[in-house]
C-alpha cells in the first residue's frame, strides 16, 4: 500500500514542477517528524516489554529492533 503522505507529496510535485525541490525537502521533514513522534511513543513500551521479559524470566519474545 502507498504511504499517503508520499503519495501527496508526488501529486503536488507532479502539479507544480517547479516547486519539486521544496516539495522534496516538506515530504523529508514531515517524514522525519513522523518517525520521531513514533519512535518517541514506542520508546516507553520498550522498556516495559524489557522489564516484563526480566520479571517472567526472558521468555517473551523479543519486539523488532528500532530501524
Amino acid at each position: 500500500m502507498r504511504n499517503p503522505v508520499s503519495a501527496f507529496f508526488d501529486l503536488l510535485k507532479s502539479a507544480f514542477p517547479e516547486t519539486r525541490e521544496r516539495f522534496a525537502a516538506a515530504e523529508k521533514d514531515l517524514a522525519d517528524h513522523i518517525t520521531a513522534e513514533i519512535e518517541s511513543a514506542v520508546a516507553p513500551l520498550r522498556d516495559e516489554i524489557a522489564a516484563l521479559r526480566a520479571e517472567i524470566g526472558g521468555t517473551a519474545p523479543t519486539p523488532p529492533a528500532a530501524a
